[in-house]
């Protein structure tokens, strides 16, 4: 079968999947959503070659439409690009161009917003010697 765009022309496998996994996974207005994440960071001390592991949980959920609530999507993604964004606008970053959250200057006051004013957090345990 192959699948045609306005214009006539042959659309992608992956786009069509796409189309047809969007309307058989959305949410109805009693859903909630769930994000588990778990970061597990392999660190070693560059002075004495000791090693140890740090792990970072977060399993949050989100409300539904019904109850009035955000997701948790829209909280660690959107909000975070927000926050992000106003950042940026307050000259608070002095960093140029595409950057990663990397630099303690942008992931620490969003990561404290959005433990501080949105419920966002994630659980710390490090095994450091």
């Amino acid at each position: 079968m192959t699948v045609l765009d306005k214009a006539g022309k042959q659309r992608p496998c992956l786009d069509v999947l796409g189309d047809v996994m969007g309307v058989k996974l959305a949410l109805t207005e009693h859903d909630r959503d769930l994000v588990v994440m778990r970061h597990v960071f392999h660190i070693e001390d560059p002075k004495d070659k000791s090693r140890w592991q740090h792990t970072s949980t977060m399993v949050a959920s989100g409300r539904s439409a019904a109850d009035g609530g955000p997701s948790i999507m829209s909280k660690t993604v959107g909000v975070t690009c927000a926050l992000a964004t106003r950042l940026v606008l307050e000259k608070k970053i002095s960093q140029t161009g595409v950057l990663s959250p990397m630099a303690k200057e942008i992931y620490q006051p969003i990561l404290s917003d959005l433990e501080k004013h949105h419920g966002v957090t994630m659980v710390e345990e490090s095994e450091n010697p």
